[in-house]
């Protein structure tokens, strides 16, 4: 579990990373190969996106994890067969670029379905009014409250 958390804040820091525009030359932490992530993209032509996600593979390169990109082609409900497949596949972490942004109840089922598979939602708003829900259900991380609401604080 500690190494699927240090996984987590990994990729936590890896999409604001490319979010801001920067970079870290800070050595990455291994992990083991029993992590199986998959990353769910709304489309594979998104010029931002494909920024983000040359990055995003490249640390989860030097983490030594098992990852795999699936494109949605702007499909919701092709996105969530590609996750249900996923899930029956043996991944441990989701980590989601939603189809439909505000869509909540989308969400919800996307969590329903993954059970205690931890889930990342990023660069979509999930809440129906476009707000940043802070946590859907237990499992579910919302990175762009996160990126709102805690900025890291200077070392002392």
């Amino acid at each position: 579990m500690k190494k699927l958390i240090s996984v987590l804040l990994v990729l936590a820091m890896a999409l604001t990373l490319v979010a801001c525009g920067g970079g870290s030359d800070a050595p990455a932490a291994k992990s083991d190969s029993k992590t199986k992530i998959s990353v769910f993209w709304y489309d594979e032509s998104d010029v931002y996106l494909s920024s983000v996600r040359t990055a995003l593979n490249k640390e989860l390169d030097a983490l030594g994890v098992t990852y795999d990109n699936q494109y949605a082609a702007n499909d919701q409900s092709k996105q969530i067969d590609q996750i249900k497949t996923a899930i029956a596949g043996g991944s441990n972490l989701l980590v989601i670029n939603q189809v439909t942004s505000g869509a909540a109840d989308t969400a919800k089922d996307i969590l329903k379905a993954a059970g205690d598979i931890p889930v990342i939602f990023f660069n979509r708003a999930i809440g129906t009014d476009g707000s940043e829900l802070p946590v859907l259900e237990k499992n579910a991380v919302n990175l762009a409250y996160l990126q709102k609401n805690y900025e890291a604080k200077p070392e002392e």
